[in-house]
């Protein structure tokens, strides 16, 4: 039960959130209440009079209620919430207008207003809405105010909302007597004082008095718990006993609460919380919810996001050219968590995920201090980071560069692509660790990646293969920190003669030679042989070689006529037999031993490949192409 302790605490921590914002994304309920859409709002008096009614717009419809357990997960039966609710419960002249006989509805409603209004937790709206209540003439009332619609006296079927008119869930606001506060609706569903008078009452009448297994005393203990806690609609429920023929605790025990009891209000607070916290930071992975929280409320790194959205945002604007230049950045971003966690801050990851229609299992569990927290979330984003070119500028068109981490679920398409739901989900399961826990990562999963980056005509745009380039970048970058202790620079290394690195940088520059001259002949968009050979060239690096040099003849060829009969005024598009040079300093640096090995080459190459490419970006180094770059960006754009 330490869970429900957890998010209980959470829960006392934060009571300054509750209903706070109706607008919010996630709005923290107070203890026996919940949440509906309204469809029409009736302002009464003080006095219990109709004094107008309005149909609610779908964006202002979202309305806190007091419920009880019965209500809160009714189906079919005679489950009445204590003060809003549907017509068929609130209208004493339903009958009437619809020909569906209510009257049973209609009298535990109102017995419920009674005696909530007779007890010493009753107050004015109470009152003033049981008076109303009485008077039986709701429907009547909306009819005349035009908010409904009837023929021949009887409710036609039109909808409000998307919501049949006789269906419509009604929530009131009180008009206060007094002359300056004339037309100032005290909205009902807003009212705190009266949220804590409707806790206070139902919590009194809670007479089944039982060790609470998690605050260790004896009261008044629940067997309903709540539903809802993933989203609106999801019915099953973490605690749960009332299976009493499956054979659930049978043979064990004789009764449910012999299993485990909560007490009421530490359950409501404990679901209440997960439920807030679930719709405010948790992510979904297919039916499985994943939610990362501080006990005491404080903000902490998100765990699903890169590196770019869950600590720089808007302010990785500046050119990061090294690592040590995005380790200072990196640290400077997380000073200020660091700084608002306390020094016993503890961190909870906990994962749901419904086993069967109404059971919801926790898939995993995991509390540790902040200070744990941020070293391992800082050891993530410091090793798994690469120069991505895969997010888009904003308004403007193209695609902006960032360095970072990338997201689980990023690196889990990377690998293994995206129609598979069920791996995606098992996949970022398994990378969690890498970020909470500063487990190494799987090995399976950074080969995957290399595997799909290095077939490039397995993708469908160029746009993918780019990004899984850059995401398997960054897996290789921190696969080799993790078992070999190599910490390898995302800026090209032309001292670096690793064999696999030197290669990957040949395939790089052949390819970029290639697409340079079919650019300006015209051809832009046709694969070049370095793409057409990838596969190839990874298994048997020296003989796909000669294949590929072979084919890079005629575009050498191409370059250097070009460079000759260049206007020598023309400085738009500089020297074309630079790249032609560089293609062969980087040959030069493979010896005619490591030529002649037939050893495929390790993930390494993809680096060597990808720094390569990306040198081409600076503008210093080739010459000024600038029509060449700003082409590349309209093809991405257009992808």
């Amino acid at each position: 039960m330490s869970w429900v302790n957890d998010l209980y605490i959470t829960y006392e921590n934060n009571e300054d959130e509750v209903a706070k914002d109706l607008s919010a994304k996630a709005i923290l309920l107070p203890v026996a209440h919940s949440t509906q859409n309204a469809q029409i709002e009736i302002v009464v008096s003080e006095e219990g009079e109709f004094v107008r009614a309005h149909r609610v717009d779908k964006g202002d419809a979202i309305t806190i209620i007091p419920v009880t357990e019965d209500s809160a997960s009714r189906g079919n039966g005679n489950n009445p919430h204590y003060l809003e609710d549907k017509l068929e419960y609130i209208a004493g002249d339903y009958e009437k207008y619809t020909g569906t006989n209510n009257t049973d509805k209609y009298c535990k409603y109102l017995s419920f207003l009674h005696k909530w209004n007779n007890s010493e937790y009753g107050c004015m709206p109470v009152s003033a809405i049981t008076n109303y209540i009485e008077k039986a003439s709701v429907i009547n009332d909306l009819v005349q105010a035009k908010v409904l619609e009837e023929v021949d006296g009887k409710l036609t079927d039109n909808k409000i909302e998307g919501i049949a008119q006789k269906e419509a869930f009604v929530r009131f606001s009180i008009q206060p007597a007094s002359a300056e506060k004339l037309g100032q609706e005290e909205a009902v569903y807003k009212n705190k004082e009266l949220f804590k008078a409707f806790t206070k009452y139902y919590v009194s009448q809670q007479g089944d008095i039982d060790l609470c297994y998690v605050s260790g005393k004896m009261i008044p203990c629940s067997t309903k718990h709540p539903s809802k806690i993933r989203h609106s609609g999801d019915k099953s429920k973490l605690i749960s006993a009332n299976d009493t023929a499956g054979y659930t605790y049978r043979g064990r025990f004789s009764e449910s609460s012999q299993v485990a009891s909560v007490g009421y209000e530490i359950s409501q607070k404990a679901h209440n919380a997960l439920r807030w916290l679930i719709g405010k930071q948790g992510f979904s992975l297919g039916e499985m919810v994943v939610v990362a929280w501080e006990i005491s409320g404080k903000k902490i790194v998100s765990i699903k996001d890169d590196t770019d959205d869950c600590l720089f945002g808007d302010e990785n604007e500046e050119v990061i050219t090294t690592n040590d230049m995005y380790a200072q950045k990196l640290r400077l971003a997380a000073s200020g968590y660091k700084q608002d966690l306390a020094t016993n801050a503890e961190i909870v990851i906990m994962g749901l995920e419904a086993a069967t229609t109404g059971r919801l299992s926790i898939s995993f569990y995991k509390k540790m201090m902040g200070s744990t927290f941020m070293h391992n979330i800082l050891h993530w984003h410091g090793t798994c980071f690469w120069r991505h070119y895969y997010k888009k500028k904003g308004e403007e068109k193209g695609y902006r560069c960032f360095v970072g981490a990338p997201s689980p679920k990023d690196i889990a398409v990377a690998a293994f692509g995206g129609r598979n739901d069920k791996l995606i989900k098992a996949t970022v399961e398994r990378i969690l660790p890498c970020i909470v826990d500063g487990k190494r990562i799987p090995k399976d999963i950074v080969k995957a990646a290399v595997t799909r980056a290095s077939n490039p005509n397995g993708f469908e745009t160029g746009y993918d293969y780019k990004k899984t380039v850059s995401i398997a970048c960054a897996l290789v970058r921190k696969s080799r920190e993790d078992y070999k202790g190599e910490e390898w620079e995302m800026a090209l290394d032309r001292t670096n003669t690793d064999r696999s690195y030197v290669y990957g940088r040949l395939l790089g520059a052949a390819q970029k030679l290639e697409e340079i001259a079919l650019f300006y002949s015209g051809e832009k968009g046709r694969s070049t042989a370095a793409e057409r050979f990838s596969q190839q060239f990874v298994r048997r690096p020296g003989k796909t070689w000669k294949i590929i040099n072979d084919q890079l003849r005629p575009y050498i060829a191409k370059l250097k006529a070009m460079d000759k009969n260049k206007d020598e005024n023309d400085v738009k598009t500089g020297s074309k037999t630079w790249y032609i040079k560089e293609l062969q300093e980087i040959y030069e640096l493979i010896s005619e031993e490591d030529f002649k090995k037939q050893e495929p080459l390790s993930e390494v190459y993809l680096l060597g490949y990808n720094c390569q490419l990306n040198s081409y970006n600076k503008k210093e180094e080739i010459g000024g192409h600038d029509s060449m770059e700003e082409s590349n960006e309209e093809e991405k754009g257009n992808e």
